[in-house]
């Protein structure tokens, strides 16, 4: 899945489609979460995105499109851990053991911290998403 951010597109409007939407918004998610952490670690705000890998969840559920129709199978539940499974590993960013060192602003994937090559765009990313949610009168 290719995902690239158009700061003028936002929510997708043009040339939409479920999957470029999904994986737009995951790079969108990890480039925030980066601005988030440089512009208020020093407060004491730490955050991090992750991927959990494959989820047997209802994803997709309603979903048209190829993804749609794998997931309205048996074999995401045969193949994909449970939302428990998962949901333990978030668990680890919100209540580390003192043996745990989570690294705020990264990006985890299998539960180690992944280099991801995107664009460095985290200011005008922000910008754009307050513009586009009207955050920037209050």
């Amino acid at each position: 899945m290719s995902a690239r951010v158009d700061l003028d597109d936002l929510d997708n409007a043009r040339n939409y489609s479920p999957v470029r939407a999904y994986g737009n918004a995951k790079l969108d998610l990890v480039l925030f979460t980066r601005e988030l952490h440089d512009r208020y670690h020093e407060q004491g705000l730490s955050a991090v995105a992750f991927h959990p890998g494959g989820v047997a969840s209802n994803f997709a559920q309603t979903s048209r499109s190829p993804v749609g129709t794998l997931f309205r199978t048996p074999v995401p539940r045969l193949l994909f851990q449970s939302p428990q499974k998962a949901a333990r590993q978030l668990l680890r960013f919100v209540t580390p053991t003192p043996e745990e060192c989570v690294v705020s602003g990264a990006y985890y994937e299998n539960g180690k911290p992944r280099t991801l090559k995107a664009p460095p765009i985290g200011p005008q990313l922000w910008e754009a998403t307050t513009a586009l949610l009207d955050l920037n009168k209050r």
